[in-house]
Formats: C-alpha cells, structure tokens, sequence
C-alpha cells in the first residue's frame, strides 16, 4: 500500500472526475444551466411571529444556486477526503525537504 492512500484513491477516478467537471463547466458556459437547489427551511428561518425571516417563503419550490466548490461536491461523490488529501500533501513536502537535506542542496 502507498504511504499516500488519498492520492492513490484520487489518481484511480481522475479521469471520471475530471470528465464530471468539464460537462458541469460546459453546461453553465454553454447552456445557462447552473447547479441549484431547494431550500429546505430551518427553524432559524422563522421568526418570532412566525413568518419566514430567510426570504425563503412558505409552500413555494424556490431553487437557489448552489455555492460549493464543485471540486468540494466531485470530492464528496467520489468519496475523496479533501482534509486527507491537505494532510498527504503535507507529507510529501516534509519528505521532499527531508531528502534535500540529506543530499546537501
């Protein structure tokens, strides 16, 4: 096994990810078509006198855009761990300077 499991995981679904991503960027560049989502109120949507305090309204099917990275969502459904991903970086730096070190340059 790689001492850098995330990054292996991540080379194996590069390219379905990367194909993902350029058919979202196409949709929007292309065809007006952007990621949105139906707002599902929270109790701190309602105020004290029982109207909506979001802007959100009641009993209407709003969709707003979607405000995630979409390399954070292609992350999520490849299940690919962005923190782990961070911390593996980290690694390979440590171990990069390391072996500068000991070689002298």
């Amino acid at each position: 096994m790689s001492s850098y499991p995330e990054h292996e995981k991540l080379a194996k679904i590069s390219d379905k990810s990367t194909a993902c991503g350029l058919f979202v960027e196409w949709l929007a560049a292309e065809k007006g078509i952007r990621l949105a989502s139906y707002h599902e109120h929270a109790p701190e949507c309602i105020d004290s006198d029982g109207d909506v305090a979001c802007g959100g309204g009641f009993g209407i099917d709003r969709l707003y855009p979607v405000h995630e990275r979409l390399t954070k969502l292609l992350a999520e459904f490849f299940e690919i761990d962005e923190d782990k991903i961070e911390a593996e970086k980290r690694a390979m730096l440590d171990e990069l300077r390391t072996l500068n070190t000991r070689s002298g340059t």
